[in-house]
């Protein structure tokens, strides 16, 4: 068993003990006075970079689905959200609880400080609900992040959507005749188009994976990606940065890299001579 699949197992048996006190069937919360030592527990095993970040061409796949889909549905607001993930590599319960009141257009920034999130309502049970506070209540969660062109044009086509449908949630960005746009509407969105578009289907954390990994392709410093998406520490963030070029490409790069790097003129004409000799060659 892993850390991770321990861990689990002891935040359902600390709820079931504390809704089972709450409702007065017992006196105490033993979980309290357990000691549970996770020395023993083993490595995770991680799943391949391949599974965990988009690679350029399943990205482009995906951008022309979701493009073709807003040609047929033009108010389709899951569609925007997904682009903007891809943009700002937000938590999906962040991007689906932004407010009009977040954005300075002046300043071109959004405010990232609100979360859509599952808590306990007065009968113990869980509900969804927006909190005015990111994962975990971290204080790196709350952060303005910079708009270029694009993001600016995709609100404001989000915004021109909605007035012309009548989409409205109080001051909520992403609606739709329903009302506020919630994670489970945007999260079946992607794995639908990933299926229309041909490709493995992956996750929204997966685009905020694929984010983390591209910045740092492009020479980004970790603390800048770290603050970017929000993250407590540097580890964190590094376990989010994955090779989101694939194998071949991959490959060509290294030996591109290290072609300067050949030390024996004999190795380089034994093999001229042999292509010169070959069947081929004649």
């Amino acid at each position: 068993m892993t850390k991770k699949e321990l861990d689990n197992m002891r935040l359902i048996f600390k709820d079931l003990m504390k809704y089972t006190k709450k409702k007065g069937l017992i006196l105490s919360n033993p979980y309290d006075d357990i000691e549970i030592k996770v020395n023993g527990c083993k490595p995770p095993n991680n799943p391949k970079d391949e599974s965990r970040v988009y690679f350029p061409e399943e990205k482009e796949k995906l951008f022309r689905q979701l493009n073709k889909r807003l040609m047929q549905m033009p108010y389709e607001t899951d569609a925007y959200v997904v682009f903007l993930l891809f943009k700002l590599g937000l938590r999906i319960g962040e991007a689906v609880a932004l407010k009009w009141s977040d954005i300075d257009w002046e300043a071109r920034e959004i405010h990232i400080h609100r979360i859509e999130s599952r808590v306990e309502d007065e009968n113990g049970k869980l509900k969804v609900a927006i909190c005015e506070y990111t994962k975990k209540k971290s204080l790196a969660g709350d952060r303005y992040l910079p708009l270029s062109d694009y993001e600016i044009n995709l609100f404001q086509t989000v915004k021109r959507n909605n007035e012309e449908e009548g989409y409205l949630d109080g001051d909520f960005i992403f609606c739709d005749k329903e009302g506020r746009t919630k994670i489970r509407e945007v999260d079946n969105c992607i794995r639908a188009q990933c299926r229309h578009a041909g490709i493995e289907v992956k996750s929204a954390h997966d685009i905020r994976r694929t984010v983390a990994s591209e910045m740092r392709r492009k020479k980004v410093a970790i603390e800048d990606i770290q603050w970017y998406l929000g993250h407590n520490d540097e580890a964190t963030t590094r376990t989010y940065i994955l090779n989101n070029q694939g194998k071949q490409k991959t490959s060509r790069q290294i030996v591109n890299a290290l072609s300067e790097m050949n030390g024996s003129d004999v190795l380089m004409s034994t093999q001229k001579c042999r292509n010169e000799k070959s069947p081929e060659a004649l």
